[in-house]
């Protein structure tokens, strides 16, 4: 699957192959966001000078101990540049939104960390977020991006058990962000 994601990435950047001067769009993959899946695609669109937005989508999956995690999510950031927008340093606010699953162990194993709460069974989560970052992208003259950034970011986190359709777990407080884009901008 990242083979296939890495190959349409690039087949999309030779087709939008334009020669352009000033670049105000800008294409990402984050494969970091293959763990939470907030941001694994992005574009980024310049919105005068010094600011950009940015919209990103993904999927996510991971395994830990006896759970099986899957995510979708969706993230919403503007960026103010210091020199021009989709260009070197900047500042960032965004809001983001992410559910999904989370299947717990199988009969005699034990997961760390969600054992005492649910044992075997489906639990859906929800989480609605928003925070700050800051980062510095760099593109060369062929329109190669690269993006990197950390910051913080508040989360109202809620557990979901299935079967019973009752709220779990509920959990609110602040983590950090990082972020790798490699990409294209014309």
């Amino acid at each position: 699957m990242k083979k296939t994601l890495l190959l349409i990435t690039f087949s999309i950047f030779t087709v939008l192959g334009i020669h352009a001067q000033e670049r105000s769009n800008s294409i990402k993959v984050n494969p970091l966001a293959l763990w939470d899946g907030s941001d694994l695609l992005s574009y980024e669109r310049a919105v005068s000078k010094h600011s950009s937005l940015l919209l990103g989508v993904g999927v996510g999956a991971f395994r830990l101990g006896g759970s099986k995690y899957k995510s979708q999510g969706a993230s919403l950031q503007y960026r103010y540049y210091f020199t021009e927008a989709i260009n070197k340093l900047y500042l960032g606010a965004l809001i983001h939104y992410q559910g999904g699953e989370v299947k717990t162990g199988k009969e005699g194993t034990v997961d760390f960390f969600l054992s005492p709460l649910f044992i075997n069974q489906n639990v859906d989560f929800q989480s609605l977020g928003g925070g700050f970052k800051t980062g510095c992208q760099w593109t060369n003259e062929g329109g190669l991006t690269l993006d990197l950034n950390i910051g913080v970011s508040y989360l109202s986190l809620r557990y979901k058990e299935r079967s019973f359709n009752t709220v779990a777990l509920k959990e609110k407080g602040i983590i950090p962000t990082f972020g790798f884009g490699l990409g294209y901008s014309w």
